[in-house]
């Protein structure tokens, strides 16, 4: 029996924590992904930055599971793997500015991905994505940023759900090919024995 997992989530990050400074976007846009035990998953990202004079640099991402506490980066999700993509691609988002990235396993860019276990049980569960990023008054690669805020985290309510699918029926034109090689192979059986 096939399972597919559904991963559902706040279309932005900032909604679900107001005081943070940046605005995150899901993609694809409906915030969802579907796949089945084995499959790895991942998601694009558009972050705008709405603070006055300060450089945004995304630091981690991780997700947890519920009763485990999302300020903790020893988060483990039941259903799968996390693989942080975003802070390892040096993400800098300038003040009033959008940075869009898509998820591309092979480059590794967008903001992570999700390996699904092989044997993922059917059923499901809510859980959080997490997003940390540190504050500067300048771009920190310019040389002259003094850094204001550090671990700064938005956050997202996810919903991970493995539903079984239905087993495909053979459409009759395979019936029929099937019974008519049966057929031929009693058929030759039987020339053989004579």
């Amino acid at each position: 029996m096939k399972r597919i997992l559904k991963v559902l989530s706040c279309g932005m990050l900032s909604a679900c924590l107001a005081s943070a400074a940046l605005s995150v976007n899901l993609q694809p846009a409906t915030g969802q992904l579907n796949g089945q035990p084995g499959d790895t998953l991942g998601w694009g990202f558009s972050i705008f930055n709405f603070g006055l004079n300060q450089y945004d640099v995304v630091t981690s991402s991780w997700f947890c599971d519920p009763g485990q506490n999302p300020a903790s980066t020893t988060c483990a999700p039941a259903l799968g793997t996390y693989t942080d993509f975003i802070a390892s691609n040096g993400t800098v988002i300038a003040p009033n500015q959008n940075v869009s990235q898509p998820y591309d396993p092979l480059a590794m860019t967008g903001l992570g991905s999700f390996a699904i276990f092989k044997n993922a049980p059917a059923g499901g569960d809510a859980g959080t994505i997490v997003l940390t990023y540190d504050v500067y008054d300048a771009d920190p690669f310019s040389g002259s940023a003094n850094l204001i805020l550090s671990d700064q985290q938005v956050s997202t309510h996810a919903s991970v759900e493995v539903q079984p699918t239905t087993t495909p029926v053979p459409e009759p034109g395979t019936v029929a090919g099937i019974g008519l090689g049966l057929v031929a192979l009693a058929a030759n059986r039987r020339r053989r024995r004579r």
